[in-house]
């Protein structure tokens, strides 16, 4: 059978109209039922992506990076205690060894982190130390503030820029772990935390 191009042309308005308009009214539809297919494919390749990710970190990678003026390690011991203890694979300087160059240990340690929680304190606004692990935490945007509370108005008294990333009190761990899963910091079970136990903490901080 020869279909002509004139036969086309007379094809009657009527039929042409009617496909047309079930056509179109279904577009809606599939575009959305597409975008959601792709939407959804996107987010599963990205969580295997970030599930691949920590499977090839090394062993003893820390996750999370907490900087503190040393007259507040007592505060930076416990804050570490209480993430260890939800699954979360935290570094501070109290873990460092006698051995070596500390300067670049703690780099290497900034780099690696995917969170840099820095306590901010009366002292800790004077360290050198301190800003500056924080403007690479900036640089990097994985910067997590946090204050002790002899810090009377950390909004105005944590150096710039830095201040201008919302502060949360250090005592306060469920602001803080929102705050590590905004950076999509997760916890991990670690080989010292029994499953059970540590299943439990990562659905309370999820």
């Amino acid at each position: 059978m020869t279909v002509s191009f004139s036969s086309l042309v007379r094809w009657p308005n009527s039929v042409s109209d009617g496909m047309w308009r079930s056509f179109a009214g279904r577009m809606p539809e599939r575009i959305g039922r597409v975008g959601a297919d792709i939407g959804a494919s996107i987010e599963t390749w990205l969580r295997l992506l970030t599930a691949s990710a920590q499977q090839r970190r090394p062993p003893g990678t820390a996750d999370v990076f907490i900087s503190f003026q040393r007259n507040n390690k007592a505060t930076a011991a416990t804050l570490a205690k209480k993430l260890t203890k939800r699954g979360y694979r935290v570094w501070w300087a109290g873990d460092l060894v006698a051995t070596g160059d500390f300067r670049d240990e703690i780099e290497r340690r900034l780099d690696a982190a995917k969170a840099v929680i820095v306590i901010w304190s009366p002292d800790a606004v004077r360290s050198k130390w301190v800003r500056a692990e924080a403007a690479h935490a900036d640089d990097d945007n994985k910067l997590v503030n946090v204050h002790t509370p002899a810090l009377r108005n950390p909004a105005r008294k944590i150096p710039k820029p830095f201040g201008v990333t919302h502060a949360v009190g250090v005592a306060d761990i469920a602001a803080i772990v929102a705050s590590l899963e905004v950076l999509r910091v997760r916890p991990m079970c670690d080989e010292r935390i029994r499953d059970s136990a540590c299943k439990s903490r990562i659905s309370v901080a999820q």
